[in-house]
């Protein structure tokens, strides 16, 4: 039996990694050690900010208002990878290795020429 349960459990979440897998296989990573590594919703949430896409995370940042609680990140993070996937199955494979976030531009430029 592991005399230190708690430091096992940090650290199996800080090195676990989102790679291929979908935010919902993570989170239920997350939920084997939570309660064990007793991080409460502060520390959860920075150990998945830790290991989530890069672009999830921006995603997640242009979100208002910004989400506070664990049950929130895993709620949004869930909703916005699954679009992500959503999205990258309508592509053709050509565009499917780009990458795109879900926050919108702050101003579009028009390149049309006004008529009269």
């Amino acid at each position: 039996m592991d005399p230190n349960h708690q430091e096992t459990a940090r650290r199996k979440l800080a090195t676990l990694h989102q790679g291929d897998s979908s935010v919902e296989e993570l989170i239920q990573e997350f939920k084997i050690h939570e309660s064990t590594s007793r991080l409460g919703d502060v520390g959860l949430v920075d150990h998945f900010e830790q290991v989530i896409h890069l672009r999830l995370h921006e995603s997640i940042y242009c979100l208002e208002p910004m989400l506070t609680t664990w049950a929130e990140w895993k709620h949004k993070a869930s909703l916005l990878d699954n679009q992500w996937r959503h999205f990258q199955d309508m592509q053709p494979k050509a565009a499917a290795n780009q990458t795109l976030l879900f926050c919108s531009s702050p101003a579009v430029t028009s390149t049309a020429t006004p008529t009269q």
